[in-house]
């Protein structure tokens, strides 16, 4: 079970990385000062060019999707609602405590209101708990 849950996380990647760029990547990096044009001067030697290359759609705005931003987010919606389903059962992804598909699905979620995707109580109350009850584990707190 802990690599089916890993697999569901990885495979929400497509749909993540340009939501995360467009959001989290692209103000922080506008902030910074960094530009379309000054990119080259900002990114370390051996940094693949397509990773360049996305830095720069993202500062330009213009991520690429493999769909659109509004399917990416409904795919994302949609595999929230299996978690759901999941959490409703049980305290834990996998077993009764915590475990590596806790992990991976919690960092990826608690990133999710930042990308405007938000975690609303009442579709996603097994969900709510079950980020409470992992954000008082005292290494999470620790290192908000």
């Amino acid at each position: 079970q802990v690599r089916m849950w890993l697999a569901l996380e990885a495979g929400t990647h497509k749909e993540f990385r340009p939501l995360f760029y467009l959001h989290i990547v692209r103000p922080a990096s506008l902030a910074a000062g960094i530009s379309v044009e000054n990119v080259d001067q900002v990114v370390p030697p051996g940094v693949h060019d397509s990773h360049v290359e996305w830095l720069r759609d993202a500062l330009r705005g213009k991520v690429r999707f493999d769909t659109s931003e509004a399917l990416a987010r409904q795919i994302i919606l949609s595999k929230l609602e299996v978690i759901e389903r999941r959490l409703a059962e049980s305290a834990y992804l996998v077993g009764d405590s915590f475990g590596m598909a806790d992990l991976g699905w919690f960092t990826r979620i608690e990133t999710f209101p930042a990308l405007g995707l938000e975690i609303e109580g009442r579709r996603h109350p097994g969900i709510l708990r079950w980020l409470e009850t992992i954000r008082r584990r005292p290494a999470v707190e620790a290192n908000p």
